[in-house]
Formats: structure tokens, sequence, C-alpha cells
């Protein structure tokens, strides 16, 4: 190994990850945990990071009951001023149901539409659903 090379995790350009969450009581603050330090790594303003971190509490508070079974994927990929979530396989049905709101703990807030830059659907049919979460900094194409 020479001087020049990264010898930490830290040291590396880290421009995503992929989870495998169980469903249960650690599932949220993993995901928020996660999400709140690759949203300051993508260089996202304080209130960007905490609008990602709010998605991703929505996110846990409903998915537990779209997941196929008794755990969560997530992938989280950064660029500069860019974190995306891709979430699933989800239930038939179960992307729609999250970004529209369905389980909120406010009925009818849609927290993941009102935060998000860019939030779709994308697949379909029996476990092979994904919700896509992209925020962006103001700027960010």
């Amino acid at each position: 190994m020479t001087g020049a090379e990264p010898t930490t995790l830290a040291a590396r350009q880290l421009d995503g990850v992929r989870l495998d969450l169980a469903i249960g009581p650690l599932l949220a603050p993993a995901l928020a945990r996660t999400v709140g330090a690759l949203a300051a790594r993508a260089d996202l303003t304080l209130d960007r990071l905490d609008d990602a971190v709010l998605v991703a509490d929505a996110i846990s508070h409903g998915a537990t009951a779209e997941a196929v079974d008794d755990r969560l994927p997530i992938r989280v990929e950064t660029r500069p001023g860019a974190l995306t979530l891709r979430i699933g396989p989800l239930r038939d049905g179960g992307a729609r149901r999250l970004l529209d709101g369905a389980d909120d703990a406010v009925p009818g807030a849609q927290i993941i539409q009102r935060l998000a830059s860019r939030a779709r659907v994308s697949g379909g049919g029996s476990r092979n659903e994904y919700l896509v979460v992209e925020l962006l900094q103001e700027g960010t194409p």
C-alpha cells in the first residue's frame, strides 16, 4: 500500500448503500441515521437533510405494512446535491399507498410527495413494485 491510497472507508467516495432492514423497532432509527449520514455526504443543506430524515421516517412508518416479507430492502444512492431512495420490492399497490400517504400519522399529509423533489412508482405487480424518491438540492438537475 502506498501513502496515496485510501486506508479507510471514510477516505473513499461513498455513493450509495443497500440496506436489508428487519421489520421491527430498529428499522426507523437505522434508516433515519443512514439517510441523514448519506444526505450530509451528498452536501445537502441542513433543511434538505431534515427533509430526507422526515421522508425516511414516513417510509419507516408506512412501509412495514407494504413489505413482502419480514425485511425491507432499500437502496440509498448519492451524488453531489442529490439523494435517491429505492424502496422495495413492495406488495402490489404498496408503493402507491406509501406515496399517497395512506398510512401517515397525519392523514392526508402526503409527507413523501410534499418533501421529495421527485417520487414515482417503478415496476408493478406482485413482489416487483418499488417506490423511488429523490431529494435534490435547489439547482441540482
